[in-house]
Formats: structure tokens, sequence, C-alpha cells
């Protein structure tokens, strides 16, 4: 997935890429931002890890970076406003085992 935030101050509230086990296990961000200054441009990606008693990490979207992060409750997060446009590419990688019970819940579901 692409993702582009125009600036104005637009962000993502703080969320959880997996939260109904879909089989998603990583987060793979990667940075398309030349130029990025954290003070002035803002949209920091600030996560939540939940074993780390109330600390956060942020991580500014430089050009040409890539971060990694379980997708599910263990690292909830948020991109903070951005003021100029911000882009990332957002692959997910997948858990053989919980994608296919997500699979079949989804098809129980439908009949």
């Amino acid at each position: 997935m692409v993702a582009c935030y125009p600036g104005g101050g637009t962000c993502y509230r703080k969320h959880v890429d997996n939260p109904l086990q879909d089989g998603r296990h990583i987060t793979a961000l990667y940075y398309m931002n030349k130029g990025w200054e954290k003070d002035r441009d803002g949209g920091t990606l600030r996560i939540y890890p939940k074993d780390k008693n109330g600390s956060r990490l942020d991580v500014v979207p430089n050009f040409n970076s890539l971060f990694l992060f379980y997708s599910d409750g263990r690292n909830p997060h948020e991109v903070l406003p951005t003021h100029k446009e911000r882009f990332a590419i957002t692959h997910w990688y997948f858990a053989y085992d919980e994608r296919r019970t997500a699979i079949e819940r989804m098809k129980q579901k439908k009949s």
C-alpha cells in the first residue's frame, strides 16, 4: 500500500494494524521523503510498545529508511500531524496459520 499524507496537519490516530487476528504479523514501512526535517515537517511515527511501561518510540520518516514492527497489539502506533507531503509504502508479512484461520472465519460468516 502506498500512503500519501498531504500535509496541513493530517495525521493517523493511534491504532493497531491487526486487532482482529487477520494474519498480519509484521508491518514494514519504507519512507520516501527526501530532505525531511522532523521539527519543520512533523509526520513522526510514534510507537507505544506494550511491554515498555508507558514509553514510546519516535520514528522520523527519513528518505530511504525501512522500519519493521509487530502488527498486533504489542505496538499501537500513530502518525503525528504532518506539515508537508509525506510518502510511505506499507507491506505486511503474514503468519500462515493465523491467516488461514482468518480466511476460514470469513468464509463461515458469509455462509
